[in-house]
């Protein structure tokens, strides 16, 4: 069994958007067991790709607990950061004025 999420990131508006078969609670622990997973990795030194829409696409296989990471940012640390921003907006508080 699978489950996923795609997030989409607009640069030039500093929006996510985000489709999941998990509801947002499976959606923040994944991605936060993505990010701490990836701590102290290392800089990827590839080219990015400048684009002003990324993608990143996960799979979490539940068989083995593993995930498959697909991104067009062509760097993994573009990616880490994308997520990392991500799972802040996902979990900051909402305040009514």
């Amino acid at each position: 069994m699978k489950s996923y999420i795609k997030i989409t990131f607009d640069v030039n508006t500093n929006d996510f958007n985000y489709q999941s078969d998990m509801n947002k609670s499976g959606v923040v622990e994944c991605v936060e067991f993505i990010l701490t997973s990836h701590l102290g990795a290392g800089a990827d030194n590839s080219k990015p790709n400048m684009k002003d829409l990324y993608t990143i696409y996960i799979t979490w296989e539940f068989l083995d607990d593993s995930f498959i990471i697909s991104s067009d940012t062509n760097n993994k640390s573009l990616t880490d950061g994308i997520l990392s921003s991500f799972f802040q907006n996902l979990t900051k508080p909402y305040y009514k004025k």
